[in-house]
Parts: C-alpha cells; structure tokens; sequence
C-alpha cells in the first residue's frame, strides 16, 4: 500500500538531562575541529561530547569510566524517539511542517515533536505515574491544590509545585522512583507515524522534472495528505472509546499532525513520501482529550490509502495535467500508475540491485583473480595471513602471501558487503544533493519528455459513475481470494475502483449501497449503527452471492454423494467376506486405535464421499495406510491428494498408495486429470503386491519386537522403493516412443515393411517398459473402481473441491476427505470442508498420538475445541491453557526494554531501526535453533520477514563455531542470493534449503529440502536432493532461478508452509505488532508440530505478548463462514423473488411475510433431511464397524492359534 503506519512507543521518548544537553553542546564546536571529526553529524558529536561527560565525572566519582561509557551509550541508543524526534525535525530542505493543532502552518522545530512523541495532553504524559501516585507527591510537598499541568510539570523535574525549589530528602527520591520505575507505561503508544508514499512515477517525475514541476508535485503531495486525514476525519475513523472498559466508541477529532516530506528513500532512489506524525491524543466528542482507537484507526488503513491517491491524481490532474492510473500492484488493482512510465522504467529506480550487481561483479573478477594468484596453495596463503594477524615474524615471501590473502577477504563478495560499498546514506544526503547526484548521473530519464508522455497519455475525461460495472469489479476482488469480507474492505476497494473525478462522499454511499442490495450479511455482522463500525477489524461478516452459490452447490453434491454407495466387495463368491478378513488382519497388524478403525469401517461401508475430522497428531496417515491396503487388497485403484507436490507424493510412498498428486495440478485447463482424464499411471499391480510383501515383514519384525529384523526389513522395503523408475526414465521412454511413431508413419510412406517389423518391436517393448514406470502419463483406467483421499481438507480452496466432487460423482469415484477445520486454510478462497462436515457425518479421530508429553496431548485438545464465538469465555478458557503452557516452562520472550538496552550495549541491535525487539527475537529464535539443531527442529514465524532476519542470525552462529565443528561454516566462503517476495537471503555450501516452487524442468517439486553442495561463480547453486523414495541426486539451479523466489533457507518456517510436517522440537515465534494475521487457525498447528517441544517465543515486553497470544488464540475466523451457510441456505431474497413471480396479486407485506415463512419451511425441512441422512450414515457405519471389530477378533484369534501350532511343533521337535 501506499499509506504505512507505525506506533512510536512513550518508552522510546525519555530524553537526556538539561545538564548534558547543555554542556555537551559547549564542547561541540570544538570537538568537530578535531582531526577525523570534520564529517561527522551532529549527533555523533554531541555523543563524543556526552561520553567525554560522563567518563570525567565517573572518575571523579570515583565510578569506573569504561562501566559509565557503556551505560550512558545504551542509555542514548534507547531514545531512539528523541533521534526520532530530531530526524522527524530536522528540516535543512524546509519541508516539516505542522498541519493541525495549535502550531498548524508553522515548521517542525527540533525538539517540537518530543511532547507530541510522549502523547502529550492537558499537561499530562503517557509516562507519568498513576493520577493517585501524582496525587500522593503532591501530598509529600505540601501542595493541596489541583494537580495543574504546571504542578505535574514541576514534580516531573523534581521541583516543590509550589515555590519551584527543587526537592531534596527521603520525599524527592520517592517521587523521583513513580517516573523511574520500570513497570510502567513504556508500551503504551504516543503517537502514530502515517507514512503516504506517493507512486513510483510520480516520484521519477518529481526527480527528474525542472523545480516548477517538482514544487507543483509536492503541492500536490502535501494536498493529498491533508485530504487523506480530512477523509479519516469526516468517515469515522478519529474515534476514542468511553465506559466502562471502553465499551462505547464515540467520534473525536484529531489532535496534533506535523509532516515532514522527503524525495528519497533509504536507498538513495527516487521516493516522493510524506511522514505524518499524528499525535495518539484525540479531543472526543465531549471534551475530553483521550487516546486514539488503534482498532478502528489500523482497520481503516486500506481505505486512508485508496482516499490518499484519489486525492494524490486529482491534484495532479490540477497541477500538472497529470492523472494516474490503475494497475497491479501485488494482488490488488490501484491508482498507482503514471500513463506513459512503464513499470520497467520504474523497477529501474525501485531498487538497488543492478547498482549492487555491479559492485558485485567487479568484486567477483577481482577475487577470481585473486584465487588464481593463489591457485591450490590458498592454505598457504591463508596461514601466512594467520600468522601475521597474531604478530609473528614473516620472510617477504610470507608477507606477499599474507597481503594476498588479505586482499581477497576484503574483495567481500556478498551481497551484503557490495551494498555497503554502494551505499549512500539518506540521512547524509538532502534533497538538493539528491537532486544533484541525479542530474550527473548517465542514462537517467529526460523529466521535460516523462512530463510530456505523461500529460498527452493522461485521461482528462471524467467518466460516468457505472454503479454495475463498479459492483462488479468489487465482487470479484473482494472474494477472489476468500470467502467472506468485511465492510472496511468493500469501503476501501470502492474507493480504489470507482471512476476519478467523484467525490469520496458519492463513493462511500455507493459502498454502502454495495452492502445493502449485492451483498449477503452473515450471522455476527455488525449492523454498523454506531461511529466507527466500518472499520473495525472485527466487522467481517459479508459474502457475495455467487460464493454462497457455490457453497450451496458444494454441499449438494456432498450429500448427493453421501446418501450413495460404490461397492467395492459384495460379489456372489462372497467376495465381502474375504475382503473383512483382510480388514480384521490389517487392523491387527497396524494396532489401529478403535477411532482409526472407525475410519476404515467408513471407507469400507462404500460411502461415495467420506469425511473425517481429525485433530493434529491423531495418525490420520496411519489410519490412511490400513485403508488403502484393505482397498487395494479388494482390487481398487487408491490416489491421495494433498496441497504440495512433495507432501502428496511423500504421503503416497508412506501409505503405499498408487499414485499422489495435488487438486491444484489436477485442475489445470490443458494438463489436468479433472479436463484431460490424464495422470500418472501409478504402482501396478505387481508393484503393489510387492510392496505389500516387504511392508508385512516389517510390520511382523515389529510386532516379533525383533528390531534388528525390523531394520533389515525396511531396509528392503526402501531399497525397493528405490529402484522404481524415476520421472525422467518415464519422459525418457515416452519421447522414444514418440520417435518410435514418427519412423513408423515414415516407414509405412515408403513402404518399408521390414523396417515397420523392427519398430513394431521397438514400440512393444517401450509399452512394456512404460507398464512398469508409476510416473509416465496415462489416461485413467475405466474399468477399476477408483478411491481418491484427500489429505489436509481444510486447506483445500472452494474451487478444487466443487471439481474434485464433480468429477467424482461423473465417474462413480469414491472420495475421502481427510483433514481439520481447526487449522490452516487454503490461500485461496476456502471454507466448504467446514461446511461439508454439518452436511456429512464424519468420522472423528482425537486420540492425539503426536505428543509425549500426556499434559499437552490435552492442552492441544482443549485449544482444537474452543468455541468459534470469540467471547470472554473463550477468551478465559485460552487464558487457562497458556497458564498451563507457562507452568511446564513453554513460554519464552525476547525483547523488554531491559534486554533491548543490554543488547545495544553490546553492541548486538542497531539501535537506528525500530523493530528492536523483532531483532532481538530472531537472535534468540537463531539461538534455539543451534541449540536443537541436532534434532529435527524448526522456528515456526508468522511473516518472511522474520524468516529471512532468524536465517542470517543462524548462518552467523554457525559461522563463529570452531571449525572442527561438523555444523560450522566457513564465513570466507563464495555466497549466492535467494530473492523472494523483495527480500533476499544469503546461501553457501553446507546450507539446507527449501523448495518455495516446483520446477518440473530439473524434476524438483514444492517442499523438497536439500543441502547446497557447491556455489558456483556466477551466484547459482548446486544442491543435493533426496526424493520421496530416498533416492539421491543432485541439481544444478542458476541464480536466474534464484531470483525468481523458488528457493529459501530452511532453518525456519512460516506456519502455513509447515502445516502437516512432524517436527522433533518446534518454535513457535509470537510477535503482537503482526497479531492482526494472527488466529486460532495458526496458533494450534504451530502449537502441534513437535513429538517432545513445543515452545512459544514471545515478542517484546512479556505481558504485553502474552494478553496478545491468549487474545490470538481465543479468535476465529472460522465459524463466521460455517454460519453463514445455514443463514443463507434458503435465503429470504430467493423465497421472496418466487412469490412475487408465483403471487404477483398479493401486497408487497404479504409477499414478504410469505416468503418469509416459506423460507423458514424450507430451512426446517432441510435441516430434517441431513439429520435423516446422516442418521442413515451413522447406521450404515455402526454395521460396518461391528463386522470389522469382529473379523479383527477373528484375526487376532487365528494369530494365537497359529503361535500355539508353532510352539507345539517347536516342543515335539
């Protein structure tokens, strides 16, 4: 988005004392005519200045001065608010300025903004104690009178509010301990920074246009801004809570705003952005000066932004003749194009990366140059460097070594390094050196001619406000990737479609007109009745009617399906017989649970669609396995399905089914099995049978409790598995056989018929061959009855299950769902396996095997069944389980203000960035990793970010091992880049990394991991790979590939990508500034990947991130869509549409009271016939569970007759 916003924390905004402040700045002249001090900034000076200070007076005190050097630094590095504040107003361009309050039309002075930093109000802070602790020091002074924010002012500096003095004594140091104490508000927010960044044409016409053209864009940039706010202010979104607990939301107005805009990013490139610090304090409706309501004012982000580039093109369009236009941007259609500058044009100056390519390469020459120098003697060479480095005398022959040597560390070729050495700081760079480097740089674009195309390609003509043709653009970006929206969504996406050239207030009621007659309201939707309402976050609650079609349709078929049967085994040779003496075996072999054989009982009652519930770590793929051989066994063909192409095709080899693959690839237009009836043709016959075979004797070794047998026996199995033919024999043969057909049609042209005989031959053998590979393409066998399970239903979207069930029901294909409402959802829109289960009865498995520990099988039980309604009741219940976590010691955290300053003082954060505590988190997420990498562990994390930030912190430990130590890297080592989603990670030999995509052409499929053997020296890598049958080999992947985004490290995962893993040891990070992408959802299968641990990082001040986890794992967004269904199932709006077509007569009152009532006849009747369905589905299982817990009895009964003819034969021998 164009619009960013960050919380400044009053935490950040303690200042250094007057006495520093002024003593440090009589020293500062003189401190930067010193040698060496020329170029640095102010700041640098005056921390030079306060060191000194402070060092003087330590040893006068007689304190040690190295000891008061790195308190007082980490002191500095903690007001990163005060630099804040001296950033924000340093204005050597002139463009900070306040635009509300009571300093509004004035510049931002330094030193301004720390009040509005501090949510500053009526004379009181965010950090000053209690109004009771203010009212008891006020006491100790001997001053009754009203606390005045002079008073309040006077006891925060220590003075006697009423004669000034400053206090001394037992008094002044209890006062002085309520502002020092530790515990207080520094969490609390006092000020917003609301980021507006203008696109990137704009910015490049800005850049590169003359001074009357780029005065007129920042006219036109601070106009917008202005404009935003006024929007945020006339639409409800400047609001602050009243009552008790903050019930009731009322309207407010805003408070301070200053601006401060700035041409450059932090890279240097082109950036038009405008910084506007809103002050947290709000004047309500009654008077009162209270805080803003983040809920409402973070929700209604993406509509501030929409409002900002309508504002942003209109002033253009004034000023320059210039209006933007819309394009993608991520996934979503903007206002964020300039007519006439292309977007290549524009990525040219959106990144750093052709100048860091640059430094890179010339890096790389030198330092091949460098190794050649060398050539094999680099141990040599580098130990000549050694030994100059600890002071030992060196021959002239060692010192050219060392200095070569050294030469070729410092050549630095990494990414890292050669954007440092491009690098121009943008707080050392104001605009007109900006404009100035530009101006002088070669091959930049000519502003007069960008201004022209732009103006000439510019749209003037105000178009008609088409409500249709806008509604229609609306649904389908509102459900393209879910299934259900909230108003602040539709209030923003009609902002971002509606024709330019309307006013905002024309396009807010179009929206509101939107929610009214197009789209459905759900059960839980607020009615909107109250200040605010639009945008809160909790007010999603709306669906459009083609998605409650499609779910309507879905759930249809689901029980047309399900009221149906395939019989795989009754025959008149008594084939069901057989078939349930195979069932009772298996379940003994396998020690099925009694839930686990409920669900082969399903599969077998010949149910065409099936459906199971199951809880994470219930064996839900051992429970798959038994069925697939009982069916199998029966002479079916089984596939599984799942949501990647390497869990499906793992899933397959470990439940020994025929074939995997994924809904995605089966529903592919021109490819997939859903169109072309064509997929992989799978273990034949033969192949299965032998499967079997070497299956049996490890599951007999097991139950012998013979181990070594066991090993021996999976061995085999494994070596078997190994030697199926691979992909590419089967491509291999199929493109044999295509040249087989090509010289065969020849041949019949010319009338060689010797020639047809020997390819004939040919042709035959190929066909032979291909019989024998389960990966050559094929088109589906007619006659076998067919069972496809699905693993992971509930990640599963909308539109791959409406194609996976239509399919099934056209060719009479038993379907299996198999999965948990409870966990993660697809990316796409998802939600109908929900909604299955209240249609289809499932089988439920909730015997949680997974975890060892029995406290958490039972904590990970409770969180799965927590209600859906997101009261206080949940909310105290999830209190209760993250209580339990606590005590058994699963609670982390990482970044208190205490930890953030000790890190700063050793020099471990960068105390100029914000995100601190997400710093200081993934160094202990990199440091649990190194402390459990000895197992298969993983650090689960809510955003890339951080996955990208915890990868370089791990490569950073494993580099400062010793070196004999077999998980050490060597820091000198040639590095490439991994890029995905603008960020980028760095890789070197002996890494794991993760497949992000498949890539078909070198045989890699999505989640195969493998570790990188060799960086080659153009940036690609070579990494070794073991497939899902444990063969290895080994691929080649040039950075081209790289840059694409296929491939990340894999020392840390997002959760969504670790969903169906089993972990030894998990990490799940909790950050509460991304708790908005945060739910139950995510929580509970972060929460039960780990056999042995499952832990919980917390980020920032403990308690914070803690209320933050338990409030994350109280919500879910599920039920809303599950209720949704039953609300509209026979909605009003259809009942009413067929009583007005059959009772056009009748009042409109009387048709909607009969519609009314009709539809809720329906409803009912509906409900009777899936209760009456599923009661037929419950007895049809009853049966056939208690047949196969009989053949089970049978089997175990055989078992021990057959040990006892053992022995006795064993005996008389």
């Amino acid at each position: 988005m164009a619009v960013s916003t960050q919380a400044v924390k009053v935490g950040q905004a303690k200042v250094m004392a007057d006495y520093y402040e002024k003593k440090a700045d009589d020293m500062v002249v003189e401190i930067q005519m010193e040698a060496g001090n020329e170029h640095k900034s102010i700041e640098e000076v005056r921390m030079i200045a306060r060191v000194r200070i402070e060092r003087h007076a330590a040893s006068q005190e007689g304190r040690d001065p190295d000891e008061a050097e790195k308190v007082l630094r980490a002191s500095w590095s903690e007001q990163s608010v005060g630099q804040q504040s001296a950033y924000y107003a340093s204005d050597g361009d002139g463009r900070s300025t306040w635009i509300r309050g009571d300093k509004a039309g004035q510049p931002v002075r330094e030193g301004e903004l720390e009040e509005l930093f501090l949510g500053q109000s009526e004379g009181r802070r965010l950090d000053d104690p209690h109004v009771k602790q203010l009212t008891y020091s006020a006491r100790l002074t001997g001053y009754k009178g009203e606390l005045t924010p002079e008073a309040v002012d006077a006891l925060r500096n220590g003075c006697d509010p009423q004669t000034g003095e400053v206090l001394t004594g037992d008094g002044a140091e209890q006062i002085a301990s309520f502002w020092d104490a530790p515990d207080r508000k520094a969490g609390d927010v006092g000020a917003f920074d609301l980021t507006f960044s203008a696109p990137k044409g704009v910015s490049l016409l800005a850049a590169f246009g003359d001074e009357e053209t780029r005065e007129s864009i920042f006219a036109a940039q601070n106009a917008a801004v202005e404009r935003a706010l006024e929007f945020a202010q006339d639409n409800g979104v400047i609001t602050t809570r009243r009552g008790k607990g903050g019930a009731e939301r009322i309207q407010a107005e805003l408070g301070e705003v200053a601006t401060k805009a700035e041409i450059t990013s932090r890279a240097g490139d082109p950036q038009l952005h405008t910084h506007t610090l809103v002050s947290n304090f709000v004047k309500g409706a009654d008077g009162r000066h209270t805080t803003l309501d983040s809920q409402v004012w973070h929700g209604a982000t993406a509509g501030i932004d929409a409002a900002y580039l309508r504002a942003l093109s209109d002033e253009l369009g004034q000023r320059i003749g210039v209006r933007l236009e819309h394009r993608l941007v991520g996934d979503k259609v903007r206002l964020a194009g300039v007519p006439g500058i292309s977007q290549e044009l524009e990525e040219q100056f959106s990144t750093r990366r052709q100048q860091i390519n640059e430094e890179l390469n010339e890096r790389l020459k030198e330092q091949e140059r460098l190794e050649s120098t060398m050539g094999l003697k680099q141990d040599t060479f580098r130990a000549s460097h050694d030994a100059q480095q600890r002071g030992a005398q060196l021959t002239p022959d060692q010192e050219r070594q060392a200095a070569i040597y050294a030469a070729w560390l410092n050549t630095g070729v990494n990414p890292q390094s050669a954007a440092l050495g491009t690098r121009s700081s943008k707080a050392e760079e104001s605009e007109a050196q900006a404009l100035e480097r530009w101006s002088q740089a070669t091959g930049m674009p000519d502003g007069k001619q960008l201004l022209e195309e732009a103006k000439e390609q510019s749209s003037s003509e105000e178009l008609e406000f088409d409500k249709d043709g806008l509604f229609a653009r609306m649904e389908w970006e509102l459900v393209e990737k879910q299934a259900m929206f909230s108003a602040s969504e539709v209030y923003a996406c009609a902002l971002r479609w509606a024709p330019q050239g309307h006013s905002n207030e024309e396009v807010m009621a179009a929206a509101g007109e939107f929610l009214t007659a197009r789209a459905v309201r759900l059960e839980g939707a607020p009615d909107m009745a109250k200040v605010g309402d639009i945008w809160s976050q909790k007010a999603s609650g709306w669906t459009t009617q083609a998605v409650v079609a499609q779910r309507q349709h879905i759930t249809q078929m689901a029980r047309g399906m399900a009221s149906k049967t395939i019989d795989h085994h009754q025959d008149a040779d008594g084939t069901r017989v057989k078939l349930m003496h195979i069932a009772g075996d298996v379940a003994r072999k396998q020690t099925l649970t009694s839930e686990q054989e409920e669900f082969l009982a399903a599969v077998l009652t010949g149910q065409q669609l099936v459906t199971t519930q199951g809880l994470a770590g219930t064996g839900k793929s051992h429970a798959m396995k038994a069925a697939i051989r009982v069916l199998q066994e029966s002479g079916a063909d089984v596939s599984v399905a799942a949501t990647k192409a390497e869990l499906a095709a793992n899933l397959a080899v470990e439940t020994g089914a025929n074939r995997g693959f994924t809904l995605h690839s089966a529903s592919q237009e021109r490819t997939g099995l859903f169109k072309t009836g064509m997929w992989q043709q799978g273990l034949n016959d033969e192949q299965i049978r032998e499967g079997h075979r070497l299956d049996d004797q490890v599951v007999e070794a097991r139950l012998r409790g013979d181990e070594k047998a066991v090993e021996i026996a999976k061995a085999a199995l494994q070596e078997w598995q190994k030697s199926l033919p691979t992909k590419r024999e089967a491509e291999s043969t199929s493109t044999k056989r295509g040249n087989v057909e090509l010289a065969d049609k020849a041949a019949k042209f010319l009338g060689a018929n010797g020639a047809r005989e020997i390819l004939d031959h040919q042709r035959q053998k190929l066909i032979e061959e291909k019989g024998q590979q389960p990966e050559a393409r094929a088109r589906m066998d007619g006659e076998k009855r067919k069972v496809i399970i699905v693993d992971e239903a509930g990640m599963t979207s909308d539109d791959h299950i409406e194609e996976l069930l239509k399919f099934a029901e056209k060719n009479n294909i038993q379907v299996v769902l198999v999965g948990d409402y409870a966990q993660l959802s697809a990316v796409d829109r998802s939600g109908a396996f929900r909604e299955v289960l209240d249609h289809v009865a499932p089988v439920e498995l909730r015997d949680i095997r997974r975890a060892e520990n029995e406290w958490e099988r039972d904590v990970q039980t409770r969180m799965h069944d927590l209600a859906w309604d997101n009261s206080f009741d949940t909310i105290a219940e999830a209190s209760e389980l993250v209580e339990v976590y606590e005590t058994h010691g699963q609670l982390l955290s990482a970044g208190s203000s205490e930890e953030i300053q000790e890190a700063i003082a050793r020099g471990e954060l960068d105390p100029k960035r914000r995100d601190l505590e997400q710093q200081l988190a993934a160094k202990k997420a990199a440091d649990w990793f190194m402390d459990h990498h000895d197992s298969d562990a993983a650090v689960l994390v809510p955003t890339k970010q951080m996955q990208v930030q915890i990868s370089a912190d791990v490569q950073k430990r494993r580099q400062e091992l010793p070196e004999d130590h077999p998980f050490h890297l060597d820091p000198h080592a040639r590095k490439a880049v991994l890029r995905f989603d603008g960020l980028e990670q760095e890789v070197q030999k002996g890494e794991t990394i993760a497949m992000r995509e498949g890539m078909n052409r070198l045989g890699l499929k999505n989640g195969w991991r493998g570790e990188v053997v060799r960086v080659s020296n153009t940036g690609g890598i070579t990494a070794q790979f073991t497939d899902e049958r444990g063969r290895t080999f080994q691929r080649s992947i040039p950075q081209a590939e790289l840059d694409k985004g296929r491939v990340s490290l894999s020392y840390s995962s997002t959760v969504h990508r670790a969903q169906g893993m089993t972990l030894d040891d998990a990490l799940y990070v909790h950050d509460p500034s991304k708790e908005q992408f945060v739910d139950r959802q995510l929580i509970y299968p972060a929460l039960s990947r780990g056999t042995r641990i499952n832990q919980t990082l917390l980020v920032g001040e403990r308690e914070e991130a803690k209320a933050s986890f338990t409030r994350r794992m109280a919500t879910s967004r599920s039920d809303s869509i599950r209720v949704a269904t039953e609300r509209t199932w026979q909605s009003k709006e259809a009942a009413l549409a067929e009583v007005r077509a059959d009772f056009p007569e009748m009042s409109n009152d009387a048709q909607s009271a009969c519609a009314e009532g009709w539809a809720e006849i329906q409803r009912e009747e509906d409900a009777e016939k899936i209760a009456e369905n599923q009661r037929k589905q419950r007895q049809s299982l009853s049966v056939r569970s208690r047949e196969l817990r009989a053949a089970r009895a049978e089997a175990e009964k055989n078992k021990s007759r057959t040990q006892s003819l053992q022995h006795e034969r064993v005996r008389m021998r």
